[in-house]
């Protein structure tokens, strides 16, 4: 247990995770982050992992932003994950064992337009539903077990990858780089083509809103369930620095990942 010099509240924290809490993350807006043994190897807009999380007991109360971004999450609506301190490769990760249970990234801008983005995840889907999902009434991403979406003003890209469904941990990715909307799964591509070249549209509707866990539509739905241990956001990223990210979740978690060419 730890105590909060800001409100004199004791809270349950991962140990590996004492050195970022207390020196209050790693490197300034937009940096590299660090975790106990986890140090993310580039610049990014934003990362989470399996040991950012504070619990109370073994629901996640807040998900620290390792970038030094400030995206900090928390449970939607009250559903925590809950964490798993060994879910893979004897490392932690957010369990989303049932509906109703995701991170709430608010309303700040987690996905700028204009410019390219990739997002990045380290998975292992139990059931169908969204891994992520962000957006507003004419706007919105979304990664599924079998599909990626973006849409903008009426505009829509869909990119089919296979089912992840049963197929264990994966690295996946989903966004716009070298001029083209593309997917990732352990660093194989699937395109899904070129026709939005801005993903922010106005909204008028409701808020915008980012959810690790489920889609945004004005509220959280498409809850996912299974294991996150990995969310991270790259801006105008190259291919060189995707597979530096995707060989160092190789590495760090012993999976696969083929370098994108």
């Amino acid at each position: 247990m730890v105590q909060t010099a800001s409100d004199g509240a004791y809270k349950s924290i991962l140990a590996s995770n004492l050195k970022t809490y207390f020196n209050g993350g790693s490197g300034s807006s937009g940096s590299s982050g660090s975790s106990g043994g986890f140090t993310f190897p580039i610049t990014a807009h934003y990362v989470m992992n399996g040991g950012s999380v504070s619990t109370s007991g073994t629901n996640v109360t807040s998900v620290a932003d390792l970038s030094g971004s400030g995206f900090t999450g928390t449970p939607y609506n009250g559903g925590s994950p809950l964490l798993t301190a060994t879910a893979i490769n004897s490392k932690p990760a957010l369990n989303f064992n049932q509906s109703g249970m995701a991170v709430d990234l608010g309303a700040a801008n987690l996905i700028p337009d204009p410019g390219d983005f990739v997002i990045f995840q380290v998975l292992n889907f139990g059931t169908a539903g969204c891994s992520f999902g962000g957006g507003a009434n004419s706007w919105g991403i979304q990664i599924t077990e079998s599909n990626m979406y973006a849409v903008c003003n009426g505009s829509l890209v869909q990119c089919s990858i296979p089912s992840l469904l049963s197929s264990g941990w994966n690295i996946i990715t989903w966004g716009r780089y070298s001029g083209s909307w593309t997917a990732t799964v352990n660093g194989t591509p699937y395109n899904g083509g070129t026709n939005i070249t801005n993903i922010r549209g106005v909204s008028n509707g409701y808020i915008a809103r980012d959810l690790i866990g489920a889609k945004w539509d004005g509220n959280a739905i498409s809850y996912f369930t299974g294991y996150i241990s990995d969310t991270a956001v790259l801006l105008s990223p190259t291919k060189a620095q995707m597979n530096t990210v995707g060989n160092y979740y190789k590495s760090y978690y012993n999976l696969n990942w083929n370098n994108i060419s």
